[in-house]
């Protein structure tokens, strides 16, 4: 399952709740980008997550994860 995300405490960044699959905004979708040599990933998020945070985890090929963490207002 990824790319996913989940709630975090804003604060000491720990884990809240379970991991959840992430839809795609539009078809986008995740994709690299070789002449940025970076991967975009156009996400949708629910209006129900203002004044949370949340981290999004993206698992490659290679079995890397990489995430990225978002506070939204």
């Amino acid at each position: 399952m990824s790319p996913w995300s989940r709630q975090i405490d804003c604060t000491t960044l720990a884990p809240i709740g379970p991991e959840e699959s992430t839809s795609p905004a539009g078809k986008s979708g995740l994709h690299y980008d070789p002449f940025k040599d970076q991967y975009i990933y156009v996400w949708a998020t629910a209006s129900t997550w203002k004044g949370t945070c949340r981290e999004l985890n993206v698992r490659l090929n290679d079995s890397t994860d990489h995430k990225a963490r978002f506070s939204f207002k």
